[in-house]
């Protein structure tokens, strides 16, 4: 870094020569272009199709992806640009599959996320599920700037292979295993009756062994 106008309590430069992370403009540039044509902001059409749990957890890995890889950056907080840009691109999105205005998103879906280190402004939408804690997607709501630790939290992006007709709120609410197509609430004792059968094999094997 250099730097002539930074200087300590007795009035040396004191960052000229020093080594520290940052973020090159250009990668935010490169990040915000994704979510632009032309210049300007736009919906992404092919991802109208989802519902608005998995559009909003789409963009929300996206954008979480990016920033926690820079966020041990000393200039991180330039990576609120980001935010605001990719947030536009969201908004119309789901104005585009709504057929409403983007004003009415932004009054339907921000909401204010507390969180450890504060409270943020955020889109965010709440799936209701029955007996069961209720499933969220939000935008945005983490803190933005340079942070000497930082633990990576990982987070499911939703995957092209079910954009179109399998839904991973559909996926979730239906209690149902991919593999075997058990109702979770069988699985268990499913699983317990197999171990026991496979328990009991070896038993009587290990004696017929013995004699």
């Amino acid at each position: 870094m250099h730097s002539d106008a930074k200087h300590d309590h007795q009035g040396q430069r004191n960052i000229n020569g020093s080594i520290r992370l940052s973020i090159p403009n250009e990668k935010i540039k490169s990040k915000a272009n994704e979510y632009m044509s032309k210049g300007r902001a736009t919906h992404r059409k092919e991802r109208t199709t989802n519902d608005d749990f998995d559009i909003i957890s789409q963009y929300q890995s996206e954008f979480r992806g990016f920033a926690q890889y820079y966020l041990l950056a000393y200039n991180a907080h330039k990576i609120a640009s980001l935010k605001r840009t990719m947030e536009l691109p969201l908004a119309y999105t789901l104005a585009n599959k709504h057929k409403t205005t983007v004003n009415k998103i932004f009054a339907k879906y921000g909401k204010y996320r507390k969180t450890k280190d504060g409270t943020y402004n955020a889109l965010s939408v709440t799936v209701e599920r029955e007996g069961k804690k209720p499933l969220e997607a939000y935008f945005g709501g983490i803190r933005l700037g340079y942070q000497n630790s930082i633990q990576i939290e990982s987070t499911s992006l939703t995957s092209n292979i079910f954009l179109k007709r399998s839904q991973s709120v559909t996926r979730l609410l239906n209690n149902t295993c991919e593999l075997c197509g058990l109702i979770t609430t069988t699985i268990a004792a499913v699983t317990t009756l197999s171990i026991i059968r496979t328990i009991f094999v070896v038993i009587i094997i290990t004696i017929i062994m013995i004699r």
